[in-house]
């Protein structure tokens, strides 16, 4: 078990490793004792909100700390959910969601088109500015995707490009999902705007701080 820290410092927040403890299989009791140890030097009394993996025993773990922080301090920590990194991504997930923009399927759509694909790779280098492709984009940690979002903003043009070559004919591909997600893409005057609205929010320097910490 890995004990971080995470506390105001200097006007801003701060993360800090403290310890870990080796414990194997444990019960929540086990789990309890052993963050009393590991916490010895700080003062619970202070204690905001605990983050954690989802398993059942965390869980009986963090109602088991509830009930001393009641007992000793009269307060409770924060209930968040098992993990407030995962409540971070997701809130922003279902945001995006909620725009009907589809932007996580024409990024992930992107890196499809041309992930091992030789002869697509190699029409879109013909005609490429740039000489780049598009990056992975992440379902998961959709704050993390940045340089997924950077990426296809630059390479736009040719993506474009690319498109209107495959519809004249002038290169010969299988127009799966991927192909015809992104050629709707192209489509869209808006699209580029919608690509920065989305890179003005996964781009929050307070959140990057803390998901690099």
């Amino acid at each position: 078990m890995d004990i971080i820290v995470r506390f105001w410092h200097n006007d801003q927040v701060a993360t800090g490793y403290l310890t870990l403890v080796f414990i194997g299989h444990a019960k929540a009791d086990d789990i309890l004792s052993a963050f009393y140890q590991c916490v010895e030097k700080l003062k619970l009394s202070k204690i905001l909100q605990i983050s954690m993996d989802g398993p059942n025993v965390n869980w009986k773990f963090f109602e088991n700390l509830q009930a001393d922080l009641k007992k000793e301090y009269s307060h409770e920590a924060l209930s968040i959910g098992s993990c407030g990194l995962h409540i971070l991504h997701n809130s922003f997930k279902y945001g995006e969601s909620s725009t009907g923009w589809n932007i996580s399927e024409i990024l992930s759509s992107l890196c499809w088109l041309f992930k091992d694909s030789p002869a697509r790779r190699e029409d879109f280098l013909m005609l490429s500015t740039l000489k780049k492709f598009p990056l992975k984009f992440c379902k998961v940690r959709w704050l993390e995707n940045v340089p997924a979002v950077e990426r296809a903003i630059q390479i736009w043009p040719d993506v474009v490009s690319y498109v209107q070559n495959v519809e004249k004919g002038v290169f010969v591909t299988n127009k799966n999902k991927s192909y015809l997600n992104i050629k709707e893409a192209t489509q869209d005057k808006f699209i580029l705007v919608k690509f920065h609205v989305f890179l003005s929010i996964v781009d929050n320097k307070a959140f990057l701080s803390v998901l690099s910490k």
